[in-house]
């Protein structure tokens, strides 16, 4: 795996949404840990653009024909934002995988998200939710291969 992290303090390292959502539209496969896909189903409400910007880059990126890989809890309130997600977005065959991991397996205490997983520079963020304020933090090397080594174990459990 490639990084485009340092090993050491990185200048840019806490990331908004806005800029998070540049990053994602350059992901050819990206993959994402989440309890509840509310980044990728949320379109903004009463007029707040930043509140959409995620959601309009996965959709930008699933009709360029990017690929998407979902790690999610497997419960009903998961079942429901699957179905919302399918109706939100234009999905191609085979395009979108979700990952249903028992909850009591599920490791990822926010959301994380790892971008060209299978090409080029492979970087990873954890979503640091904080009330109204969204921020990223970039992964440094050994985080960002720990929790691409959790997908590969999740998905071979699969």
């Amino acid at each position: 795996i490639e990084s485009s992290a340092s090993n050491g303090v990185q200048e840019g390292w806490l990331i908004g949404e806005v800029e998070l959502s540049r990053m994602e539209r350059k992901s050819k496969h990206t993959w994402v840990f989440s309890h509840d896909l509310s980044n990728d189903i949320n379109q903004g409400s009463n007029g707040n653009e930043i509140e959409g910007h995620l959601f309009q880059a996965v959709h930008a990126n699933l009709k360029a024909g990017n690929c998407y890989t979902y790690f999610v809890p497997d419960n009903q309130q998961i079942r429901w934002a699957i179905r919302e997600y399918r109706k939100l977005h234009e999905l191609g065959e085979e395009q979108v995988r979700f990952v249903m991991v028992s909850e009591a397996e599920f490791a990822i205490t926010s959301e994380a998200v790892v971008y060209n997983v299978y090409e080029g520079k492979v970087s990873a963020v954890e979503w640091l939710p904080n009330g109204k304020a969204n921020f990223y933090v970039l992964m440094d090397d050994v985080h960002m291969r720990r929790l691409v080594s959790y997908g590969y174990k999740l998905l071979e459990t699969e």
